[in-house]
């Protein structure tokens, strides 16, 4: 396969790689389903959530679908890296980082499910193991590759940060992964939206940084094949296990191509919903009052009365119109 892959164009590899992983997550997320089922893994509200959107996910018969489906995910990407992607150290230190917000996430959704009095782990412990992880991943890049402490925009400017560009990849990393986590509170929200961002970034390695276009690929093609089961009526969720992992994986890709402003556009809807749960928070604490009739930004519409897929349409709307500003940007004006 190695002898394979160094001979194939990148735009071949890219569609192979593509299709394998969709076929991979299509294939096993159903015999995962079962298996979640058989162990009634099964989704909850929070227990900090309002009295009313507990209410709209009973009402929704949400209480009855497995969740940890990320098990799926997470399995896909490793199985279709291993058969598409040429190994390279980056590459580990990617997969060091995947798998520890894998288990982090493994572990907080486990402790919800065995301990229904539990919401998991507290945020200051996932904030702290997810600050510990970004700091690993930075250090090793720093160390372990050529990767350069130049924070840099194109050919529009670069600033010298030297080890302070620790503060940057901890910043994309961990506010990468619990924006993937906060969007995922409907029906393929997170999935689709995370896929549409990944094949943007795809397209934009693929002139600039070959290597990761067929890592953003594959993320891509496993999230819509995930998105299969994940779409409404959703049979599966994805849970902690799945959102953390694939926000860590979307703000690496960004991080190893140097596109972290780009971000703000290529997963806007990521970039949205956590900042409506901030300004909420720090809104609340001031005044007492609220911005929205709740957070993250989508629940706001729920509260309205907009159905679930109309929400969910009109993100996938939303996501794509920046991925096409992101794209005209990058490709057409620099």
């Amino acid at each position: 396969m190695l002898t394979f892959l160094f001979t194939i164009s990148v735009l071949h590899q890219i569609f192979f790689a593509a299709l394998t992983a969709f076929a991979i997550s299509v294939t096993i997320t159903s015999p995962i389903i079962c298996f979640l089922r058989k162990r009634k893994l099964q989704d909850g509200a929070s227990k900090k959530a309002s009295e009313k959107l507990q209410e709209l996910h009973e009402k929704a018969n949400k209480s009855q679908t497995p969740t940890m489906g990320g098990l799926a995910i997470v399995l896909s990407i490793i199985l279709a890296c291993l058969l598409w992607v040429k190994p390279s150290v980056e590459l580990m230190i990617g997969a060091f980082g995947m798998l520890s917000f894998f288990a982090l996430g493994f572990y907080d959704d486990w402790m919800k499910l065995n301990n229904k009095e539990s919401d998991g782990l507290s945020s200051k412990t996932k904030f702290i193991l997810q600050t510990a992880i970004a700091v690993m991943i930075g250090i090793g890049l720093f160390t372990l590759t050529d990767y350069s402490q130049k924070f840099t925009f194109f050919n529009l400017f670069s600033i010298n940060l030297g080890w302070w560009y620790l503060f940057v990849v901890f910043f994309v990393i961990v506010g990468s992964s619990n924006a993937a986590n906060l969007t995922d509170g409907l029906d393929g929200l997170a999935s689709g939206s995370v896929a549409i961002s990944s094949l943007t970034m795809c397209i934009i390695a693929y002139f600039y940084y070959p290597e990761m276009a067929v890592v953003a690929a594959i993320l891509s093609a496993v999230l819509i094949g995930f998105l299969w089961y994940n779409s409404f009526p959703a049979k599966v969720f994805m849970g902690d296990t799945g959102s953390l992992a694939i926000g860590f994986i979307l703000g690496y890709i960004a991080i190893l191509m140097k596109i972290e402003i780009m971000m703000i556009f290529i997963a806007g809807i990521l970039v949205v919903e956590a900042l409506s749960v901030i300004l909420q928070v720090l809104y609340y604490k001031k005044t007492k009052k609220r911005i929205f009739l709740c957070a993250p930004l989508h629940h706001h519409y729920q509260f309205k009365g907009w159905a679930e897929t109309q929400i969910v349409t009109r993100f996938w709307i939303i996501s794509l119109l920046l991925a096409a500003i992101s794209l005209f940007f990058v490709l057409v004006i620099l």
